[in-house]
């Protein structure tokens, strides 16, 4: 996990300056949680996303490498990925009313428009990521929670 903590510091700093070496700008950013982020994504009017998540948690980390296969998805290139630490920052989960780990939770201004709980699969999050930029009719809030009845049932 230390190499996936060492890889996003490592792209956090080159989107930073605006290229990877390939020479690709990131489509979204994904940083630590702060409120000047905050700050500047309101005065900006920048999409943002807050996403409860543990190191140790095996569903974020299914998490993060579907995160990994879109951070070059240019439909994502304004969207700001804010993580609060599961263990270490209660405060801001309650503050953010959010109960558990591996939760995303999107937000236009101090609006909440939606989250994604437990959902580790590419499409879901793929479709929350572009709810989150441009309110996509493609994402259903909470549909990743629901079950799908079983056939007959």
């Amino acid at each position: 996990m230390r190499v996936n903590a060492f890889v996003a510091a490592v792209r956090a700093a080159m989107f930073g300056a605006g290229v990877l070496a390939a020479g690709t700008a990131l489509a979204f950013e994904r940083t630590p949680y702060t409120n000047a982020l905050i700050a500047e994504a309101l005065e900006t009017g920048r999409p943002y996303i807050i996403y409860v998540h543990a190191d140790w948690c095996t569903t974020c980390q299914a998490q993060d490498r579907v995160l990994e296969t879109l951070v070059d998805d240019p439909r994502f290139a304004n969207l700001l990925i804010m993580t609060v630490d599961y263990d270490t920052k209660r405060n801001l989960m309650m503050l953010f009313n959010v109960p558990d780990r591996s939760i995303f939770v999107a937000f236009s201004g101090t609006t909440e428009l939606g989250r994604s709980v437990y959902d580790t699969t590419p499409e879901g999050i793929a479709a929350f990521l572009q709810f989150a930029v441009d309110g996509s009719p493609n994402y259903v809030p909470g549909a990743a929670v629901t079950p799908t009845p079983a056939p007959g049932a």
